[in-house]
């Protein structure tokens, strides 16, 4: 996927992917792209896609593979808060009990 979309997401500037259905919650993004945390441990994300895969809902049904841009991930069950406001979106992912397990920030 990344070989042929990620130039497009590059090219429009797409800050945010969202895709579920893999019986986890992870998020990704080109490492080398990535901004460091912030005073409040949240990341600053510059001029990259995120990707996010929320599909915690049924829980854990198989292992996780290594993938070197992943950020973070929970092999169970979750979900994902995203609020979109005209200069930034804020995601969170929280666990079964709605425990923050992750949050980060995408400034536009």
């Amino acid at each position: 996927m990344l070989k042929y979309y990620e130039p497009l997401f590059k090219k429009y500037k797409i800050p945010l992917y969202l895709s579920g259905h893999d019986h986890l919650l992870n998020w990704l993004i080109n490492k080398d792209e990535l901004g460091n945390k912030d005073n409040n441990g949240e990341y600053k994300i510059n001029q990259s896609t995120n990707y996010i895969i929320s599909g915690g809902g049924a829980g854990s049904i198989k292992g996780m593979k290594y993938n070197k841009n992943c950020l973070n991930y929970l092999n169970a069950s979750g979900f994902f808060s995203i609020e979109i406001q005209e200069g930034f979106i804020f995601v969170i992912a929280l666990d079964e009990y709605g425990k923050e397990l992750w949050k980060f920030r995408i400034d536009k």
